[in-house]
């Protein structure tokens, strides 16, 4: 598994995330898959909605900050992301046709006060690949960042 981060503060209210992944089983068991969907890196499409023994992911995400400390307890900002990833199995040729994406926003709350320091996120993200039969808008929540 490779798994690689980037952290940009370039504006003292803003940060620039992005984020690579990519992942592969060796000698699966059967009832092993990598996932893929909103809550596993892809937020505009159902959860687990794609599977297989080799993952690929991208992520990018421009954070504001907007209000810190309230009360004493937590930070509120705001986000806009764009997000890829494809998943494919063993022996299976690599179709980059088949990646799929999506771009969304999402409001944060940090918890300031909290003692491992978690992430409240509620985002809404937009398909860009349609999936026959899915809603092309996905609303995700979570108690940490999206990666």
């Amino acid at each position: 598994r490779l798994d690689l981060n980037y952290y940009n503060h370039f504006l003292s209210r803003q940060t620039l995330a992005l984020h690579f992944q990519g992942e592969q089983i060796i000698n699966p068991q059967a009832d092993t898959q990598l996932l893929l969907g909103g809550d596993k890196g892809l937020r505009g499409y159902q959860l687990n909605q794609f599977n297989g023994n080799k993952l690929l992911l991208f992520n990018a995400e421009n954070r504001f900050f907007l209000v810190d400390d309230v009360l004493r307890l937590a930070s509120l900002g705001t986000s806009v992301f764009f997000d890829a990833g494809y998943v494919w199995d063993r022996g299976r040729e690599v179709r980059f046709r088949d990646i799929k994406a999506d771009i969304g926003a999402g409001f944060r709350i940090y918890l300031a006060r909290s003692s491992v320091g978690n992430v409240l996120r509620f985002d809404i993200a937009y398909a860009l690949n349609r999936i026959p039969g899915e809603d092309r808008v996905v609303i995700t929540f979570g108690s940490e960042q999206a990666f």
